[in-house]
């Protein structure tokens, strides 16, 4: 189904082909981020690309046991699918027994470093945090990652889709930020609040059109939980946001993406936030939280980043890679655009966890 996207598009990463291994990008990528959002429908294919037809849904399920291991092996008629309490038929359900897909392509991970959400001395941390996990295990990477930093008006790419945490590390390192430029100190809360998003959005929309399923791994506390007081709340913001989270939810889905929150705190902080929203006139900013949007994609949040327990918070992410199920069903049809549909997946097999989004906004 064609997505819709917040906002102007960025230069998208290139696709690793099913064989590729990865290797470094050259020296670090600036990629700015825009001053205003730009509101727009995602243009039809192009001839020749190859996208689900219109109104079909495609979900990534990931199901583990008691140790939130994955669990591989199960078949189609274990499964049932609920949208907004109604079930539907799949259509079809695709195995795997290991984080490579149908198709070749391993899970990759883009690994984003928060600089605009913490203060100075965390960021040293998370960046030391950072070296810590891509150099575990000799730095032989899983899967392959790419590295972010996140400043208050660009997005740097340290290193692409490489198996080489050992180089990945070094990046990271050698990575400075200057301070002309990061002003992220300086700004306030309802601007951080609004960078935050404006880059998530770009990052989850520059990967619909890239094969292959991924995990976002945010390192760092996430941006401020806003009061309605805070956001100047009005009829114009009410329908902004309602628009920004439907568009986010839908290209996390359409990108195959995992949200995971490694420092932004427990779910339960959020837990007012994680209704589902189904007008403008029920949002808040708090149901744009990094912390909602992670549990809405399919993925977790934990802890808060302090004390050097990011790397365990990143560990715990990873866990989540690994036997997974892509399934497909036809969305019932939609009285408007932006209705939403909640969603249920469950297995007939006790003791396992469903993992997959929450819910998606239909679309024209």
């Amino acid at each position: 189904m064609a997505g819709c996207c917040l906002l102007a598009a960025a230069a998208r990463l290139g696709a690793q082909s099913p064989t590729q291994q990865g290797v470094l990008a050259q020296p670090p990528q600036q990629k700015s981020l825009p001053k205003e959002p730009v509101l727009k429908l995602r243009p039809p294919p192009k001839p020749g690309e190859v996208h689900d037809p219109p109104g079909r849904i495609r979900l990534d399920v990931t199901v583990t046991n008691a140790a939130g291991i994955p669990v591989a092996g199960l078949g189609e008629p274990e499964f049932q699918l609920l949208d907004n309490g109604r079930p539907q038929k799949i259509v079809s359900l695709r195995a795997s027994d290991s984080d490579v897909d149908g198709a070749g392509y391993r899970t990759s991970i883009l690994l984003v470093i928060d600089a605009v959400n913490a203060g100075a001395t965390d960021i040293s941390s998370l960046r030391a945090d950072a070296e810590q996990f891509l150099r575990q295990n000799g730095g032989h990477l899983a899967q392959p990652v790419t590295v972010l930093v996140l400043t208050d008006t660009a997005y740097h790419v340290l290193g692409r889709s490489s198996l080489d945490g050992n180089a990945l590390a070094q990046a990271v390192h050698d990575f400075k930020l200057d301070p002309r430029t990061n002003r992220a100190a300086a700004i306030g809360v309802v601007q951080r609040y609004q960078v935050s998003l404006r880059a998530i959005s770009i990052l989850a929309d520059r990967e619909v059109d890239v094969p292959g399923r991924k995990m976002m791994i945010w390192m760092g506390p996430g941006w401020p939980v806003l009061p309605d007081s805070q956001s100047s709340y009005d009829t114009h913001v009410h329908t902004q946001n309602f628009d920004a989270l439907a568009m986010l939810t839908n290209q996390l889905r359409e990108g195959r993406m995992v949200l995971c929150s490694a420092g932004g705190g427990p779910e339960t902080l959020v837990r007012e936030f994680l209704r589902p929203v189904k007008s403008e006139w029920e949002m808040a900013p708090g149901n744009l939280a990094l912390q909602v949007i992670a549990v809405h994609s399919g993925g977790n949040t934990f802890g808060a980043a302090k004390n050097g327990r990011v790397v365990e918070m990143a560990n715990a992410c990873m866990r989540q890679v690994g036997a997974f199920y892509s399934l497909v069903f036809d969305a019932p049809a939609s009285a408007k655009v932006f209705t939403y549909h909640a969603l249920k997946v469950t297995v007939a097999k006790p003791g396992l966890t469903v993992h997959t989004n929450a819910g998606y906004y239909s679309e024209p």
